[in-house]
């Protein structure tokens, strides 16, 4: 057999072996170099569903603190500061309200004003009688005052408005509790009896 090749006939061979894709195929080549994958986020929790529920999280928790009731100036809520406040006027009962629990020679002006920043003051022809500040129990950081009404035992309690919690006092106490805002200072008025009258001599100097 003749396995004699001419050098056309190799020519050809090499040409078909080594023929260029078709421009269609290139097209498609290059379409294909061209296209890249969408990048991974650095922080795949960082997305718009998530972004949004960290925003509705942090509007309900704002809206949750607007309307949470304030503490006292001691942190405490009001039933706390009821449950003090009636363990101070029962200690103060069984020591007569007298000097053993008692810091007399207060005056009411001045010492508001230093402790609240806001003057508050007896007006002249009041019934109630400070006889002066309570040095007893603990009584949440207000401003704790002994005080007859007339022959009735009164503990006076003086608080910021913006630290009011509503004080309640414990339902077994056996006490009575009123309240009553003058200016920007809230008194409240702990007694066996009624506190009305004793509340009523507070105002704005």
């Amino acid at each position: 057999m003749n396995h004699d090749v001419t050098d056309s006939e190799f020519d050809r061979a090499l040409r078909t072996a080594f023929a260029p894709p078709a421009a269609a195929q290139f097209a498609t080549l290059a379409a294909g170099a061209l296209t890249t994958e969408r990048p991974v986020p650095r922080w795949p929790w960082l997305s718009w569903p998530a972004l949004a529920a960290a925003a509705a999280l942090w509007v309900v928790a704002a809206l949750w603190w607007s309307m949470r009731p304030p503490l006292g100036p001691e942190g405490h809520d009001g039933q706390q500061l009821g449950a003090l406040w009636a363990t101070a006027f029962r200690d103060a009962e069984r020591q007569g309200f007298g000097m053993g629990c008692c810091n007399a020679g207060l005056d009411v002006k001045s010492a508001c004003r230093e402790r609240f920043g806001s003057a508050l003051e007896l007006e002249r022809g009041a019934r109630l009688q400070v006889l002066g500040t309570y040095a007893g129990q603990p009584t949440g950081g207000g401003m704790a005052l002994l005080a007859q009404a007339g022959s009735q035992p009164v503990c006076v309690c003086v608080l910021p408005a913006a630290r009011d919690p509503r004080v309640q006092l414990p339902k077994d106490s056996g006490l009575v509790l009123g309240r009553r805002q003058v200016g920007e200072l809230v008194v409240y008025a702990v007694s066996v009896g009624e506190v009305r009258e004793a509340l009523a001599g507070f105002v704005v100097p």
